[in-house]
């Protein structure tokens, strides 16, 4: 499967090569990065003649999650802050080829207790401090980029990265983002994508193939993207606050991954189908459908019980949708839902938009088996 990942990357520059109108970014690492209104310009850096431009932007985020009892998951309350920097552009080197960075810095800290009794407490954004992702090397205007990364194996999962529940349920690589990991990027200008990696530790390959009109995290009106994704890593779901369950594991397996625990099997595969609508400017409409084969030896009691599966996850699906507020200020109700072998989720939600960037919400998630969690947070990007 690395070897027709690998190919289908050569081979795919050489489809039909057409400009469309709706390709209006200037990079499909670092986006609209010679938009002088985007982040904090970094002048040494940056020579608007020559299309090289960098730029600082911050994020502050903070919240509380209160999750009652539920079978033997003992009640818990959660208060984090985290502080985010990062740094984004790109420097021409020739007319057609740039060097491209997308570098994010975070410091967490976690207040917790369980059964009432303090586990975390706060001391001064000393929990952690990592880097968040980092994405860097060469990008073609043409041919697209590649890159030494951070990051997920791959990419569609994140048109469900809405609201406080959207990504637990996309079955991408529980090893989430990683670095050692080698990525090829392009978004074509005939609207075909593709993204697709390989973690030169776990030798963990993904590949995501689709068609978009714009960037998944746009919010151009009317615009739209359907992906095809596969990876041979470790599956997950959420089940309940604070329980994740982890497919295509073995203790003792010889294959590596990104978690703790190896591999079973080199050859499991994980597929899934992608897709977002932008209804004008005021309605999004985003889905997930996932599956990975479960061992015949498995059971979803086993893997309950046993808190992780040999083989795949068998079926999940996921949908989301979200008003948003005209001029990017005002309320936004969002809803998503979720299926999985071990149970459904709904979580309604409630955003109040400040401005573009700086919001406030509220969100309860209702499990059929797990703990529901409430949740009140707040982010400001700037």
């Amino acid at each position: 499967m690395r070897n027709k990942i690998l190919l289908l990357t050569l081979l795919f520059p050489s489809l039909l090569y057409a400009k469309s109108p709706t390709t209006t970014w200037d990079s499909d690492i670092v986006e609209n990065y010679l938009n002088q209104n985007k982040g904090a310009t970094l002048n040494f850096l940056t020579d608007l003649d020559n299309d090289s431009r960098w730029y600082f932007t911050g994020r502050l985020k903070s919240g509380i999650a209160i999750a009652g009892e539920s079978g033997s998951d003992p009640d818990q309350q959660r208060a984090y802050v985290d502080a985010n920097l990062r740094l984004r552009g790109k420097s021409m080197i020739t007319d057609d080829i740039g060097f491209v960075g997308d570098f994010w810095l975070k410091a967490i800290e976690n207040y917790t207790r369980v059964d009432g009794e303090t586990v975390n407490s706060f001391d001064g954004f000393d929990d952690h401090t990592r880097w968040e992702q980092f994405r860097f090397g060469l990008e073609h205007e043409k041919w697209g980029s590649l890159l030494y990364a951070k990051h997920t194996t791959t990419w569609a999962l994140f048109v469900m990265d809405m609201g406080s529940q959207g990504l637990y349920f996309a079955q991408g690589d529980a090893g989430g983002k990683n670095a050692e990991k080698i990525i090829y990027k392009n978004q074509f200008d005939n609207n075909l994508f593709l993204n697709a990696s390989y973690d030169t530790s776990s030798r963990i390959s993904g590949l995501d193939i689709g068609y978009q009109t714009s960037d998944l995290y746009s919010y151009l009106p009317d615009s739209y993207g359907a992906y095809f994704s596969v990876h041979n890593g470790q599956p997950a779901v959420d089940n309940g606050y604070g329980k994740t369950y982890v497919g295509n594991v073995d203790p003792y397996g010889k294959y590596k991954s990104d978690t703790a625990n190896p591999r079973k099997y080199d050859d499991l595969y994980t597929y899934s189908l992608s897709a977002f609508k932008q209804f004008a400017g005021k309605h999004r409409l985003a889905t997930v459908l996932a599956y990975s084969k479960m061992d015949d030896d498995d059971s979803v009691e086993m893997i309950e019980q046993r808190g992780y599966a040999e083989g795949g996850l068998g079926f999940s699906s996921e949908v989301g949708y979200q008003y948003l507020p005209a001029g990017g200020k005002g309320f936004s109700p969002l809803l998503t839902a979720a299926y999985t072998e071990f149970g459904e989720s709904i979580t309604p939600e409630l955003q109040y938009w400040f401005m573009p960037g700086n919001r406030i919400w509220l969100a309860h998630t209702f499990n059929s088996h797990g703990r529901n969690v409430t949740r009140l947070e707040y982010q400001w990007d700037f």
